[in-house]
């Protein structure tokens, strides 16, 4: 069933509400994963958050790498071992590219599920990236200086 992924469920979410008007079709939209940053350390604490979006203004959906993709890589090794390559805690694109990443994400999904296989965000983020590579524009993350908060601190202004 498509709905065990979670991955799906956030990408059909942001669909959902570009398509109830709920966000305004010319905007972009950022799906943040709140519930990791548990403390004020993470990021700064003001009345109104505001994110950087400027970099984020194409029809691409913007995941953030903190593994390099080895050439040739057997893909079910990822799936076998949960190796995480990509954040599925930041997704960030307009309508255009997140109606296109639901639909990967969605195909991938169901090659898994055909396969009697499981996965989590990032193993589909992975999938979904190697067979559509067009639609996504990547940005490394240094796990060391960045890590999974890149977010709060490249993006937030």
């Amino acid at each position: 069933d498509v709905c065990s992924s979670d991955l799906y469920l956030k990408s059909t979410f942001v669909n959902l509400s570009y398509n109830n008007n709920l966000i305004r079709e010319d905007s972009v939209c950022a799906w943040i994963d709140f519930g990791y940053a548990r403390d004020d350390d993470r990021f700064p604490v003001k009345e109104n958050f505001l994110w950087k979006y400027d970099e984020f203004n194409d029809d691409k959906i913007h995941i953030f790498q903190i593994r390099d993709i080895e050439d040739n890589l057997n893909l079910l090794i990822p799936i076998k071992y949960n190796i995480i390559y990509f954040q599925g805690c930041h997704l960030v694109s307009n309508k255009i590219g997140w109606s296109k990443f639901q639909k990967s994400v969605e195909l991938c999904l169901y090659e898994l599920l055909d396969n009697d296989l499981v996965d989590d965000d990032q193993t589909l983020i992975l999938l979904s990236y190697v067979k559509f590579q067009s639609f996504f524009s990547v940005h490394k993350v240094d796990e060391n200086k960045d890590g999974w908060f890149i977010i709060f601190k490249d993006y937030y202004q």
